[in-house]
């Protein structure tokens, strides 16, 4: 389980997802960077966010069969990848314990387990999140942020955490963006799809619901959702050398520009 941050703060895109040439140059005019993750999903603003990853095993499934691709669409949502997102703040723990299955072997199933750590967490800080509820054509939108899936948390009907998943055999990352004071018009002139002040807000903010708090108390709270909801206890640690050196061997592969 990893929690970081982005810097320069940057741009993630979905790995089918293709933006006008013309508005990723208009992004990397502004001072970020545009990268694209090897999850699905939409463009994904990594500024004023927290950004998590768990990294785990699924169990087999049933006959012995695996799925060695990508999530769909429908079932992913939007997010970065750890290995080259080492920005201001960078905390990991591994489990303690044996080395088993921690996950179901079912897309759905797993986003659920994984994602009610999350619920428990946001519950320590005061937010009541629950898992958003699909209402169609997510694809159609090229912010991850504009429309919510059942592979989301929502507060009072308004995304706050986006994820995705991808799978290889019984390897399973899951990474997402929790946003805790982003800009609620950034996103939308970033991509060119503001031409008007919103009539509501795009998304929810941490920080507008219980104020503003160290990153160092939300990690904490977050580490004891998942022990609540999993029983999955962890041992803070850092990015080791080797991980440095393959982020940074992995940069050319997914940075598209900036």
């Amino acid at each position: 389980l990893r929690f970081y941050g982005w810097a320069p703060p940057a741009v993630s895109l979905g790995y089918a997802q293709r933006i006008d040439e013309r508005v990723i140059a208009d992004i990397i005019s502004r001072g970020f960077r545009v990268v694209r993750r090897p999850t699905g999903g939409r463009a994904v603003l990594h500024q004023g966010d927290l950004t998590y990853s768990f990294v785990g095993s699924s169990s087999p499934s049933v006959g012995g069969q695996s799925n060695g691709a990508h999530a769909t669409d429908a079932e992913s949502k939007c997010h970065p990848n750890a290995a080259h997102s080492i920005g201001n703040h960078s905390t990991s723990g591994q489990l303690t314990g044996s080395d088993v299955a921690l996950l179901p072997p079912s897309v759905s199933e797993s986003y659920l387990q994984i994602c009610e750590g999350l619920i428990q967490g946001l519950k320590r800080l005061g937010l009541d999140a629950e898992i958003g509820r699909g209402k169609g054509g997510y694809n159609r939108f090229q912010d991850c942020f504009q429309s919510t899936t059942s592979a989301d948390l929502q507060v009072n009907g308004l995304k706050i955490v986006g994820s995705a998943q991808l799978r290889r055999k019984h390897a399973v990352l899951q990474h997402g963006s929790i946003l805790l004071n982003q800009d609620q018009l950034l996103m939308p002139q970033l991509l060119s799809l503001a031409t008007s002040a919103p009539t509501s807000p795009r998304h929810c903010n941490v920080f507008d619901m219980i104020g503003t708090l160290p990153i160092e108390k939300i990690e904490q709270a977050l580490l004891e959702g998942f022990y609540h909801a999993n029983g999955q206890r962890f041992e803070k640690g850092t990015l080791t050398d080797f991980e440095i050196e393959l982020a940074k061997s992995l940069l050319p592969k997914y940075a598209i520009a900036g």
